[in-house]
């Protein structure tokens, strides 16, 4: 069977090797034949992930839900399987509405329409730009969303209004688990309630005690919510007072229900993580209070598989311990990994011995740090004329990067709001140029002479100073290190992208070698860990 014979766009015209013996035809045999409920595919890069689940799709019919993480992600997809009948679908902030069109403005997104403030619009049965999309996506077998669109679909929304799916796929599924945890999140705002409802939020109080108030809360906003609709006109300004307070009413109902899944020693128990525990963080500060579940486990069903028959997660560091953290038993699912299909000589991971990366770093250490950094500028940039990535991990880091190298004209840097417009910059420019950047580690792909080296500049620790950090950390004593790693092999990822590629990665936080590493070489799967080559000085590298 070809590729064709599954109706894959032409550009996939024949199947991928994955190793010796198998190609991507073979990985989509293999999830076929589960009979589980849950399928996890560890695909490297260079195994071609999307085009085995979008085969997947087409063999086995019925309709297909593909969940990226990222809009880049997700453009990249529709562009790459639209011929096949792929639709996509977004949040109604990327349609503008036609109710305020006046030919002479841009329109705002139709999140801001006046159906929120329940004022009829001609537009919504037809016309409606994104209730549009919505049928065009409940009329198809293929569609793709990001997970935070589905999400508020499963919880705001009619869970049918894109139709019901035979099967899901989460791409990127390493961040599935974090994602739903971020997305349970409640957060109430101090000076946003006062200012709505005129209640002052609670101080240094227990769960109990926020739930009593959320309750009261919850009455008052909707009874601001029913007068605001009632006098609510067809401006903008009026539809978002609306908008607003119902917002908040979703955040004092998730904190108000949150209470019914504090604790898996219920009868039955909502999770299954072993030994571990749901209840609820509080966080305070002076300005928010936020409230977050060590573990989102019981929520998994309801927002993320929503019922749907066959869950597939995707990604090159997805492992059972993902599966985990969506309280997904071991029975329940079939875990296939695949190596990487690249040559060890095209992706090198050199160690190079640097100094400790940390907020403890002397002067001395910050130095020989930003020193290395511009040797493998001159090193690959200045004499081979290549381009290349520095994973900065933080905008601070990027900044003081930038701000001590001597190769500033070949940098290119970026904050949260230009962050694509710079990307695409960096991948059009000819010649030597380096991108520094904290956002680059997944999502998106760099081939060929878009990216010749990359720097991973610190071992990418999350941040353990929040509550929940800390409570999931003494949880699973492998958390912080775990979630480390795998961002840390997602960057070394980006440079590599097909067998003609190849793409020197350099890791100089000597945190790595002293004991990151050692300490979790049963977290590295094993195409990683054979790529790994420890120099003792920068010139040994080739």
């Amino acid at each position: 069977m070809f590729p064709s014979d599954l109706n894959l766009p032409p550009k996939f015209s024949e199947w991928r090797r994955i190793d010796s013996r198998r190609t991507q035809y073979d990985a989509i045999i293999d999830a076929a034949s589960s009979d589980k409920r849950f399928i996890i595919l560890n695909a490297p890069t260079g195994v071609g992930k999307s085009t085995i689940y979008m085969g997947l799709a087409a063999m086995l019919g019925g309709r297909t839900l593909v969940l990226t993480d990222s809009k880049n992600l997700q453009d990249q997809l529709y562009r790459d399987f639209a011929p096949m009948g792929l639709v996509e679908i977004k949040g109604q902030s990327n349609y503008g509405c036609l109710y305020f069109d006046d030919g002479r403005r841009t329109l705002p997104g139709c999140d801001e329409g006046p159906c929120h403030a329940s004022i009829q619009c001609n537009y919504r049965d037809k016309g409606c730009r994104y209730y549009d999309a919505v049928r065009r996506a409940a009329g198809s077998s293929l569609v793709i969303a990001n997970y935070a669109y589905w999400m508020n679909v499963q919880k705001f929304a009619d869970p049918e209004s894109i139709g019901v799916f035979d099967r899901i796929i989460l791409d990127e599924a390493h961040n599935a688990a974090s994602t739903l945890a971020d997305f349970v999140k409640v957060t109430i705002d101090r000076a946003h309630v006062f200012k709505l409802l005129g209640l002052e939020p609670l101080r240094n109080a227990d769960i109990d005690a926020w739930v009593e108030w959320g309750g009261e809360a919850l009455r008052v906003c909707n009874d601001r919510i029913e007068a605001a609709c009632a006098s609510a006109s067809a401006y903008r300004e009026s539809v978002a007072i609306v908008r607003r307070l119902k917002s908040l009413r979703g955040e004092l109902q998730d904190l108000v229900w949150a209470h019914t899944w504090r604790r898996t020693d219920a009868p039955n128990i909502p999770a299954w993580i072993p030994g571990t525990a749901t209840d609820w963080i509080i966080e305070e500060t002076p300005t928010m209070a936020l409230f977050q579940p060590v573990w989102a486990t019981a929520y998994s069903e309801k927002y993320l598989f929503g019922g749907i028959p066959s869950v597939v997660m995707v990604s090159a560091t997805v492992t059972p311990k993902d599966a985990g953290f969506l309280g997904i038993p071991p029975s329940y699912y079939d875990y296939f990994q695949y190596p990487s299909p690249f040559p060890l000589s095209t992706r090198p991971v050199y160690i190079v011995p640097t100094a400790r990366v940390g907020r403890s770093m002397s002067v001395g250490e910050t130095r020989i740090w930003l020193s290395r950094i511009d040797q493998i500028i001159a090193k690959e940039a200045v004499d081979r004329g290549v381009k290349g990535i520095i994973h900065a991990r933080s905008y601070e880091r990027a900044r003081q990067i930038f701000a001590a190298s001597e190769h500033k004209d070949l940098l290119m840097i970026h904050d949260p709001s230009n962050t694509r417009k710079t990307v695409e910059q960096f991948k059009r420019a000819s010649g030597a140029a380096v991108l520094i950047s904290p956002a680059v580690s997944t999502g998106h792909d760099f081939p060929l002479d878009e990216c010749r080296f990359q720097i991973i500049a610190k071992v990418p620790f999350i941040d353990n100073r929040p509550a929940v950090i800390q409570a999931r950390a003494k949880s699973d004593r492998k958390y912080l290190d775990y979630i480390a790693m795998v961002e840390l092999i997602q960057m070394a990822g980006r440079g590599v992208r097909s067998e003609s590629d190849f793409c020197n990665t350099y890791i100089i936080d000597d945190n790595f070698a002293a004991w990151f590493f050692p300490r979790n070489r049963d977290l590295v799967p094993k195409w990683f860990r054979s790529a790994i080559r420890k120099v003792r000085l920068l010139s040994e590298v080739a």
